[in-house]
């Protein structure tokens, strides 16, 4: 049985080959950053 959830291993095996599955912190923060993300939480809404 295949599963598409977050937490099914069909998807996590697929995020990990194509590269979108990391821990490691400081290449999370540089793709944060490629994509002006870095400051997002800064802007009020409303």
């Amino acid at each position: 049985m295949n599963r598409y959830t977050f937490t099914g291993a069909e998807y996590f095996k697929r995020m990990k080959e194509v590269g979108l599955y990391t821990t490691n912190v400081n290449e999370i923060e540089i793709r944060i950053r490629k994509l002006n993300l870095d400051r997002v939480f800064n802007t009020r809404l409303i």
